[in-house]
């Protein structure tokens, strides 16, 4: 059990905050896609704001342990250094829930999350095109992140909401296919 863990917290971290989102947009019906942040929903001085803030804390602790399967199925140099960027970028995702919209260092952790979450899989998928038989993961990858980069910037939003998901989503997406990779490849 202790091997699989990593594996399963890969695919329990995006759905613990998919749930905590979810379950925060229905405790605040003023929450608006076109005029928000999702941060707003666990912003200081909000009702029930521990929802969101709780489940993105809880999100990156469960992520923490889904990396540290990472470097089983991932042997490259270039990827185990967009690997110690992923965790960089859980930090910051600690940080989002720690300081919450309201507090000085709100913008900046938010921020770096996107940016280093970012640089990782951009790391990660070069690396894994290297070898032939990691290629469809590193093509995978690196589809996946350019599909949500040009989803994010390739449209005017009125809103942040609807980007940060699709950016957290394609981060949710790429957890639970390697938190798979984890539980049925690691050697």
């Amino acid at each position: 059990m202790q091997r699989k863990l990593p594996g399963i917290c890969g695919i329990l971290a995006p759905v613990i905050a998919f749930v905590a989102i979810s379950l925060s947009i229905h405790m605040h019906p003023w929450f608006s896609w076109r005029g928000n942040a999702l941060s707003d929903l666990g912003a200081l001085g909000v009702p029930y704001n521990t929802i969101f803030n709780m489940g993105l804390i809880i999100t990156a602790l469960v992520s923490l342990i889904f990396v540290s399967g990472l470097p089983e199925i991932i042997k490259d140099k270039i990827s185990r250094a967009g690997i110690l960027f992923f965790v960089i970028s859980i930090v910051f995702l600690l940080g989002i829930g720690i300081f919450p919209e309201g507090t000085s260092l709100h913008g900046s952790v938010s921020v770096a999350f996107y940016t280093f979450a970012t640089v990782s899989l951009v790391l990660i998928g070069i690396g894994l095109m290297w070898k032939r038989s990691e290629r469809k993961y590193g093509l995978f990858t690196l589809l996946l992140l350019g599909t949500a980069l040009f989803l994010c910037f390739g449209f005017s939003w009125s809103a942040i909401a609807i980007p940060e998901s699709i950016g957290a989503g394609a981060i949710g997406i790429w957890s639970i296919v390697f938190g798979l990779r984890i539980l049925y490849e690691r050697t």
